[in-house]
């Protein structure tokens, strides 16, 4: 019997990359689940969702959860995400995004970066370095407005 690496398998297969590594993460399920999978109303992506969880003990009880409350996909995916999710971690919908335009440069504040997009440099007008200070001081006085945003916050925090 020829033995087949991961990166082979696919070709040898004519399947796609995607569709094999699916099937393997699936062959990894403890023996519980896999004979759960026969009896149970849940479909194959509800089953790649459970792979995602790296202990089985957890992948059982969230089958187990997902089989007893009929999850959808979208129920089960959402249900994964926040078990992912350390506690005290802010998902992107939590997060606070701030957007400025401060000398022709874009500023997006958001979760704890900010993203600047600098304006478009103008041959014949713009010298390096005042192409570059103009970057600079247009952070500087964003950076500036979110502390004193943040510290007006913490004075008097919202009741």
């Amino acid at each position: 019997m020829r033995r087949l690496s991961s990166e082979q398998l696919p070709d040898y297969l004519k399947k796609s990359r995607t569709t094999v590594y699916e099937y393997l993460a699936l062959a990894r399920l403890p023996a519980e689940l896999q004979s759960m999978s026969a009896r149970a109303d849940m479909g194959l992506k509800h089953w790649l969702l459970i792979t995602r969880l790296s202990e089985p003990e957890d992948q059982v009880q969230l089958a187990q959860e997902c089989a007893e409350k009929g999850y959808s996909v979208r129920e089960l995916q959402a249900r994964v995400k926040k078990l992912l999710t350390p506690a005290g971690t802010q998902t992107e919908s939590q997060m606070t995004v701030e957007e400025e335009t401060i000398l022709g440069c874009q500023l997006v504040f958001k979760g704890n970066k900010v993203v600047v997009k600098p304006r478009c440099f103008e041959l014949g007008t713009d010298t390096p370095s005042d192409y570059a200070t103009d970057i600079q001081a247009a952070l500087m006085q964003f950076v500036t407005r979110l502390n004193s945003r943040s510290t007006a916050e913490v004075a008097s925090p919202a009741a």
